[in-house]
């Protein structure tokens, strides 16, 4: 895996599964360190071409070395860009799970889900919003705008 990394050194996605892979295997500083410098150049980047893809791993570098509120401003940035970026939405409804803000959280798992059904991460997104509308009585219930046609099909 990280020869195919490796292979694309100027690839802020590959660049972004590399520090992943470095946390999962606990090198943490190793992670964080090649994190702001992937942060760095996705700034300039940004500065240069802006990109709703380029935002949405900013987001998602900025999520996991727990800057929250900066990662929430990233993801917001790549909806300006593309109002459709279901890898922004994500990554917000991630980032209010964490804050225990469940209603948030839900609807923008629907939307993922709305956006993206056909995407591998839409069956185990769908099988969480379950989980937290049971765990939120107060969310309304889930929409057959979110699980389209596809819902039924198990």
């Amino acid at each position: 895996m990280n020869l195919v990394i490796d292979s694309a050194p100027d690839d802020p996605l590959m660049t972004f599964r590399k520090v992943k892979l470095l946390i999962m295997s606990r090198k943490v500083g190793e992670g964080r360190a090649l994190c702001e410098k992937l942060k760095g150049d996705l700034i300039k980047r940004l500065g240069c071409t802006p990109h709703s893809a380029l935002w949405s791993v900013l987001g998602d570098a900025l999520s996991l070395t727990m800057r929250p509120e900066q990662a929430e401003e990233a993801y917001h940035k790549a909806l300006i860009f593309d109002p459709r970026d279901a890898h922004a939405v994500i990554g917000l409804g991630v980032l209010r799970e964490r804050r225990q803000d469940i209603p948030e959280a839900l609807g923008y798992y629907r939307e993922y889900c709305r956006l993206a059904p056909l995407d591998l991460a839409s069956a185990p997104i769908r099988e969480k919003i379950k989980d937290l509308e049971s765990l939120c009585l107060d969310a309304p219930p889930q929409s057959t705008a979110t699980t389209g046609e596809l819902g039924s099909i198990r």
